[in-house]
């Protein structure tokens, strides 16, 4: 990641943690930018579904 940060193929980071998308993923954007992400538009990991079905976890609990 370190690599492609120094060449400016990185335009910003979140670090994804309680709060979720809806918290995090605004402090990226500049005032006045916004994002529409659609949950169906890719496949939740297995080890996700995995972490949900053990542990009883809402995905939205866990950021997705």
């Amino acid at each position: 990641m370190l690599d492609l940060i120094s060449k400016g193929g990185v335009k910003g980071i979140a670090h994804i943690t309680g709060g979720g998308f809806t918290d995090n993923i605004p402090r990226v954007f500049p005032k006045g930018l916004g994002a529409s992400i659609y949950k169906e538009s890719w496949e939740v990991p297995t080890l996700f579904k995995w972490i949900q079905e053990v542990n009883c976890v809402l995905l939205s609990n866990a950021g997705l």
